[in-house]
C-alpha cells in the first residue's frame, strides 16, 4: 500500500527533491506543491507527478525507498508532509 492510496490529483505535499551525488544526495530546498495522482483500476496508485516543478514521474509500486521516498534513476523524491485531513479533488 502506498502512502498515495487515499488521496487524489489536487492534494498538497510538503517535500524535497534532490539528485544523486557522488556519494550523498543533492537536495533542493523543501517546498509545497500539488500532486498528479493516477490510480489502477483497483484504486491503488500507480503514478505520481508534481504539478508545480519540473520532477520526474514516479510509479510507488517500482521506485520506493522507503514509505516517504522515492528514487527513479539518479532522481529522488521525500514527502515530507502529506496531510491525512486535506481533502484531496475527484479524480
Amino acid at each position: 500500500m502506498s502512502i498515495f492510496d487515499q488521496h487524489s490529483t489536487g492534494v498538497r505535499a510538503f517535500l524535497r527533491t534532490g539528485r544523486h551525488g557522488a556519494n550523498r544526495i543533492l537536495w533542493d530546498p523543501p517546498f509545497e506543491s500539488a500532486l498528479h495522482i493516477e490510480k489502477d483500476s483497483q484504486g491503488r496508485c500507480c503514478g505520481v507527478a508534481l504539478q508545480d516543478a519540473e520532477f520526474a514521474d514516479i510509479d510507488p509500486r517500482y521506485h520506493t525507498v522507503s514509505d516517504r521516498m522515492f528514487d527513479v534513476e539518479d532522481y529522488v523524491l521525500e514527502i515530507l508532509e502529506l496531510p491525512s485531513n486535506q481533502l484531496s479533488l475527484p479524480l
